[in-house]
Formats: C-alpha cells, sequence, structure tokens
C-alpha cells in the first residue's frame, strides 16, 4: 500500500513538473534572452554561457541530474551547460 503511494506522489510531482514548471521556464527563458535556464530541486538557476568562467569548465562526470527549460535531461549542470 505504501509502495503504491510513492508511486502516485512521484507520478504527480512529475506531471506537475511537465505542465507547469517547465512551461515557466521556457518563457522565462525567451523573456530573458538566456540560452540556459533549469529547475533544480524546486530552486530556478540561470546559467550564462558566454562568461569566460564557465567557458573553460571540464565537466566531472558526478551523476546529478539536471531538467533544461529545452526538455532535456543532462547527466550534470556542467554537461547541460557545454
Amino acid at each position: 500500500m505504501f509502495y503504491t503511494g510513492c508511486v502516485l506522489l512521484c507520478l504527480l510531482v512529475h506531471t506537475l513538473i511537465d505542465t507547469v514548471a517547465i512551461p515557466i521556464a521556457r518563457s522565462r527563458l525567451v523573456q530573458t534572452g538566456l540560452r540556459a535556464k533549469f529547475l533544480r530541486q524546486g530552486v530556478e538557476t540561470t546559467e550564462d554561457p558566454e562568461d569566460p568562467a564557465q567557458k573553460n569548465c571540464i565537466c566531472s562526470q558526478i551523476y546529478d541530474p539536471v531538467c533544461a527549460s529545452n526538455n532535456q535531461s543532462y547527466n550534470n549542470l556542467c554537461l547541460m551547460s557545454e
């Protein structure tokens, strides 16, 4: 019974992200002109790939998934920024 409740909660959260959070992030991306905007752990954050400090990033292999506003998933923030 507990497992079923967890599955339903997980489906609800993913549905809310797909129907609410991603469209909001996508519309803000267009408004601000930034190339990458993502949602992670409920906090909206932006990365500017034109920033010289971020251009020479060597990405780690640490798995810390990020959902981007372009409906793509990346293994971590650095890989999303490439």
